[in-house]
């Protein structure tokens, strides 16, 4: 599953926003992240990007506006839905919220579960 998220400097709004494609297509990495460096966010370690939005995506991940992620994880959890069916999107989404998931990493994790039909 493809999304789009904008993303931008909680300790600096001034900075603006980018919206970056999920999963950032390889030949577009580096760019994307020197994209992110220009506003100050996209290391590699931090959780130093607050979701604005997420315009084109699962419903589900709305859940992560207005929190920090790293790029990387939301790179990751792009690509792991990427893989998803239809069918196990759906159910992807509606475990998360009977879970009551919103975290990025509780969401990656729920990306490894095993759905039943």
């Amino acid at each position: 599953m493809n999304f789009k998220a904008v993303l931008s400097n909680k300790a600096h709004p001034e900075y603006g926003a980018a919206t970056i494609p999920f999963p950032i297509p390889d030949d577009q990495y580096d760019s994307t992240i020197d994209l992110l460096h220009g506003i100050g966010i996209g290391d590699a370690t931090a959780q130093d990007c607050r979701v604005e939005e997420i315009p084109i995506g699962m419903p589900i991940l709305d859940r992560l506006v207005a929190q920090n992620a790293n790029v990387d994880e939301l790179d990751y959890l792009a690509k792991r839905l990427d893989g998803f069916d239809k069918d196990e999107g759906l159910q992807f989404q509606a475990m998360a919220s009977v879970l009551g998931l919103s975290d990025i990493k509780d969401l990656i994790n729920l990306t490894f579960a095993r759905f039943v039909p």
